[in-house]
């Protein structure tokens, strides 16, 4: 299990070994939930197996 907290968009996108645009799209199409925001910047946090 991997616990993802507070992580920017390139950051998250690095682990998952994906572009960050490619996460901006998901998020534009509906295949990802819109990520919080911290001083206008995308915030990841889940907890899930990866």
């Amino acid at each position: 299990m991997i616990v993802i907290a507070g992580l920017s968009i390139g950051q998250l996108a690095a682990k998952a070994e994906i572009n960050a645009s490619t996460l901006r799209y998901y998020e534009s199409v509906g295949l990802l939930p819109p990520p919080e925001r911290k001083n206008g910047q995308r915030r990841y946090r889940k907890v899930g197996d990866f």
